[in-house]
């Protein structure tokens, strides 16, 4: 299986985009203790990261079982490892570095392409089944003097991005602090295009832009997190809280990009409102049925939802409830990929057959997550929950593609159930400042 593929099935998995970096200076310890605290790091952190990245600067002292045991405990872990060696050298030479860094056990490792060989280097890794990161556009201020250097109408770092394209690398190492402008991430997104994973250092301690990496470093990311977390005395802690920023970002802000971009979702019409469906006027309108005609969005969509849900910890509920008629088709697909019932609300009683308005069946005591397309008021939300649980289903929580932020979240609190979105109109008015 490609990196890039059990990345995007960490991601579902662990409702997680980070990446920790076992960046931990020595204490005077021994080896072995200090192999003790970063595997007592990754046993507390797994459960929120999706990768480790270790720095060769760092571990120099370290021997080849120092390096299989991290990483054999990485993977029964659920997660991938990186070697940050930045290798650069002669391929023959780069040959066999890359063969050390998969007897050490790593999913992937970082290269420095100035040599010009990258793509050699990357077959050598790929027939090794290693993964490639080509340094890009590094976070360190004085990266700019070389790295966006004028090279006869681009700059150094585009023809490096060039490079990783045609090279097939299966990620690229970009800044997420003021060295990488939005334009520098949008400019290397669209020359790779959407396939590579661009891993962002820079966030938290370094000061990154986290919203301007998740807008313009486009659909798949790997945010890296170090001393912020590793120099914690609670690191446990401290990665949750980053893993449920960092996924949360990306949810809002793609969903919203994807409303946004998809033709027909959203409309504007300050001079002839729109009425909705609670009889008030709107002078803008978000169509999610519009945007269930395109699969590629349709299916980003589906997928945010389900990182949602794994994130929130809902994964094991027995079904999924939704309401007639928009919300069908995204709880159908939540449904399917999760492998749980379906059941469906209708707005009243169907007066013929069995005369019932939840159609599917709900049994005392199954845990139910709510799937909707949006809300409103919540009135339609609130139906839904109380006719669940009228059947015995406990309501975990509701779950919309997109909030208008007029009461639905306060009168769902109301009955117990938490509202939760994958984004709302203040996300996708402030993103539409961004990339207008």
């Amino acid at each position: 299986m490609s990196f890039l593929r059990k990345y995007a099935e960490l991601r579902r998995q662990k409702g997680s985009i980070m990446c920790i970096s076992l960046d931990v200076k020595r204490r005077g310890e021994s080896r072995k203790e200090y192999v003790e605290r970063l595997e007592q790091l990754v046993e507390s952190t797994a459960p929120y990261a999706i990768a480790f990245k270790v720095n060769e600067n760092y571990t120099r002292h370290l021997s080849m079982e120092d390096h299989q045991e991290i990483t054999q405990l990485c993977k029964s872990l659920g997660t991938l490892t990186i070697y940050d060696c930045k290798l650069s050298d002669i391929t023959s030479t780069a040959t066999m570095g890359i063969s050390i860094v998969k007897d050490m056990g790593y999913d992937g490792l970082t290269v420095n392409p100035i040599f010009g060989n990258l793509g050699q280097v990357v077959k050598t890794a790929h027939d090794l089944g290693l993964a490639v990161f080509s340094v890009t556009l590094p976070s360190n201020p004085e990266s700019a003097r070389l790295f966006k250097l004028d090279m006869g109408g681009k700059k150094l770092f585009e023809i490096l991005a060039e490079d990783a394209k045609i090279s097939g690398a299966d990620g690229l190492v970009v800044s997420a602090t003021e060295t990488a402008s939005a334009n520098d991430i949008a400019t290397i997104r669209s020359v790779v295009g959407e396939g590579p994973i661009i891993l962002f250092p820079g966030i938290g301690v370094q000061g990154g832009d986290l919203e301007k990496a998740i807008i313009y470093g486009g659909w798949n990311v790997l945010v890296n997190i170090g001393r912020s977390v590793v120099d914690s005395p609670e690191p446990k802690k401290v990665a949750a809280e980053y893993r449920d920023t960092l996924t949360d970002s990306w949810i809002r802000m793609n969903a919203a990009l994807e409303i946004i971009r998809t033709p027909g979702v959203y409309r504007y019409s300050p001079d002839k409102p729109f009425i909705l469906s609670s009889g008030k006027e709107s002078d803008y309108y978000v169509d999610i049925r519009a945007l269930y005609s395109h699969p590629e969005p349709r299916s980003k969509i589906a997928e945010l939802m389900l990182v949602r849900i794994s994130m929130e910890g809902n994964v094991d509920a027995d079904k999924v409830a939704t309401t007639e008629t928009a919300g069908i088709p995204i709880a159908s697909i939540v449904a399917d990929r999760l492998c749980k019932g379906l059941v469906y609300v209708r707005h009243k009683e169907k007066g013929y057959g069995t005369g019932r308005r939840v159609e599917g069946v709900v049994q005392n005591g199954d845990k139910v997550i709510c799937v909707d397309d949006l809300t409103t008021t919540g009135e339609t939300a609130e139906a839904c929950v109380k006719a669940v649980s009228e059947l015995g289903g406990k309501v975990l929580a509701y779950y919309v593609v997109f909030d208008r932020e007029e009461g639905a979240a306060e009168r769902l609190n109301s009955i117990g159930v938490r509202l939760r979105y994958l984004t709302n109109i203040s996300t996708l008015k402030s993103i539409m400042k961004k990339v207008a």
